[in-house]
């Protein structure tokens, strides 16, 4: 048997008890305000959530899958830089343009389903 202590405002796991019973009244005893416990057996609570009274999987928020799209598309701008320089020619630098862009333009779309724009080099 295992305590599995969270936060009431959004059921992020805090801490995972197991052991003996004594053990286990000691953890429910040194629970803080704002926080709740689950009594059962869990194997992992890495990328769960309390939902309604039980452990579910978390899913990704908006912000958090917006982040993820951020440091992708700043990575893929930052290695196309040297495109926007004097020296590439008027048609290619368009293009590039364009590239550059729908990268920046990704934050727009769904967070969920994003569709990158290609290289015009590939």
């Amino acid at each position: 048997m295992s305590i599995l202590i969270y936060r009431v405002s959004d059921g992020m796991p805090l801490r995972l008890h197991s052991g003996s019973r004594t053990a286990l009244i000691r953890a429910r005893a040194r629970i803080k305000d704002g926080e709740a416990y689950l009594e059962g057996e869990f194997d992992t609570i890495e990328g769960k959530r309390v939902e309604d009274g039980q452990l579910v999987d978390a899913e990704k928020t908006r912000e958090e899958a917006l982040r993820e799209i951020r440091i992708i598309r700043n990575r893929l701008l930052k290695h196309s830089d040297w495109t926007q320089m004097p020296d590439v020619p008027g048609r290619d630098r368009a293009e590039w343009q364009a590239y550059r862009q729908a990268l920046r333009d990704m934050t727009k779309g769904d967070p969920f389903n994003p569709v990158w724009p290609k290289r015009p080099d590939k």
